[in-house]
Protein backbone atom coordinates (compact mmCIF):
# COMPACT_ATOMS: atom_id res chain seq x y z
CA UNK A 1 0.00 0.00 0.00
CA UNK A 2 2.82 2.41 0.85
CA UNK A 3 4.46 1.70 -2.50
CA UNK A 4 1.24 2.59 -4.34
CA UNK A 5 0.97 5.91 -2.50
CA UNK A 6 4.57 6.83 -3.23
CA UNK A 7 4.15 5.90 -6.90
CA UNK A 8 0.97 7.98 -7.06
CA UNK A 9 2.75 10.92 -5.44
CA UNK A 10 5.58 10.70 -7.97
CA UNK A 11 3.09 10.64 -10.85
CA UNK A 12 1.23 13.67 -9.46
CA UNK A 13 4.48 15.62 -9.04
CA UNK A 14 5.56 14.77 -12.60
CA UNK A 15 2.17 15.85 -14.01
CA UNK A 16 2.28 19.16 -12.10
CA UNK A 17 5.83 19.89 -13.31
CA UNK A 18 4.89 19.09 -16.93
CA UNK A 19 1.80 21.34 -16.76
CA UNK A 20 3.83 24.23 -15.32
CA UNK A 21 6.54 23.85 -17.97
CA UNK A 22 3.94 23.76 -20.76
CA UNK A 23 2.22 26.90 -19.41
CA UNK A 24 5.54 28.77 -19.20
CA UNK A 25 6.51 27.67 -22.73
CA UNK A 26 3.14 28.85 -24.09
CA UNK A 27 3.59 32.25 -22.42
CA UNK A 28 7.11 32.55 -23.87
CA UNK A 29 5.82 31.68 -27.36
CA UNK A 30 3.09 34.34 -27.03
CA UNK A 31 5.72 36.93 -26.07
CA UNK A 32 7.94 35.98 -29.03
CA UNK A 33 4.98 36.20 -31.42
CA UNK A 34 4.10 39.65 -30.04
CA UNK A 35 7.66 40.88 -30.59
CA UNK A 36 7.79 39.45 -34.12
CA UNK A 37 4.47 41.08 -35.06
CA UNK A 38 5.61 44.48 -33.76
CA UNK A 39 8.94 44.26 -35.62
CA UNK A 40 7.33 43.11 -38.90
CA UNK A 41 4.73 45.90 -38.83
CA UNK A 42 7.32 48.60 -38.14
CA UNK A 43 9.75 47.26 -40.77
CA UNK A 44 6.98 47.28 -43.38
CA UNK A 45 6.11 50.87 -42.45
CA UNK A 46 9.78 51.93 -42.70
CA UNK A 47 10.24 50.24 -46.09
CA UNK A 48 7.07 51.82 -47.50
CA UNK A 49 8.09 55.26 -46.24
CA UNK A 50 11.61 54.99 -47.68
CA UNK A 51 10.32 53.78 -51.05
CA UNK A 52 7.56 56.40 -51.23
CA UNK A 53 9.42 59.41 -49.83
CA UNK A 54 12.95 58.77 -51.22
CA UNK A 55 14.34 62.08 -50.06
CA UNK A 56 16.56 63.59 -47.41
CA UNK A 57 13.60 63.62 -45.07
CA UNK A 58 13.46 59.84 -45.37
CA UNK A 59 16.60 59.49 -43.27
CA UNK A 60 15.05 61.31 -40.31
CA UNK A 61 11.84 59.31 -40.72
CA UNK A 62 13.81 56.06 -40.68
CA UNK A 63 15.71 57.14 -37.56
CA UNK A 64 12.43 58.04 -35.84
CA UNK A 65 10.93 54.70 -36.82
CA UNK A 66 13.95 52.81 -35.49
CA UNK A 67 13.47 54.58 -32.15
CA UNK A 68 9.78 53.66 -32.24
CA UNK A 69 10.70 50.02 -33.00
CA UNK A 70 13.06 49.88 -30.03
CA UNK A 71 10.49 51.42 -27.68
CA UNK A 72 7.69 49.12 -28.89
CA UNK A 73 9.86 46.00 -28.58
CA UNK A 74 10.92 47.02 -25.07
CA UNK A 75 7.29 47.59 -24.07
CA UNK A 76 6.18 44.25 -25.52
CA UNK A 77 9.07 42.38 -23.88
CA UNK A 78 8.30 44.07 -20.56
CA UNK A 79 4.64 43.07 -20.80
CA UNK A 80 5.71 39.55 -21.70
CA UNK A 81 8.02 39.37 -18.69
CA UNK A 82 5.15 40.50 -16.50
CA UNK A 83 2.97 37.72 -17.96
CA UNK A 84 5.66 35.09 -17.37
CA UNK A 85 6.21 36.26 -13.80
CA UNK A 86 2.46 36.35 -13.12
CA UNK A 87 2.00 32.81 -14.45
CA UNK A 88 4.98 31.59 -12.43
CA UNK A 89 3.53 33.16 -9.28
CA UNK A 90 0.12 31.62 -9.94
CA UNK A 91 1.74 28.22 -10.40
CA UNK A 92 4.01 28.79 -7.37
CA UNK A 93 7.07 28.35 -9.54
CA UNK A 94 10.26 30.37 -9.54
CA UNK A 95 11.16 30.08 -13.23
CA UNK A 96 14.77 31.01 -12.59
CA UNK A 97 16.07 33.06 -15.57
CA UNK A 98 12.86 35.02 -16.08
CA UNK A 99 12.30 35.60 -12.37
CA UNK A 100 15.86 36.84 -11.83
CA UNK A 101 15.90 39.14 -14.87
CA UNK A 102 12.43 40.49 -14.07
CA UNK A 103 13.33 41.04 -10.40
CA UNK A 104 16.52 42.89 -11.32
CA UNK A 105 14.66 45.20 -13.70
CA UNK A 106 11.58 45.80 -11.53
CA UNK A 107 13.06 46.36 -8.08
CA UNK A 108 10.96 48.52 -5.78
Amino acid sequence: MLCCLSCLLVVVVIVVVVVVVVVVIVVIVVVVVEVVVVVVVVVVVVVVEVVVVQSAAAASVVIMNVVIIVVLVLVVVDKGMQKVTRVCRQQQVNFFPFHISYTLVHRK
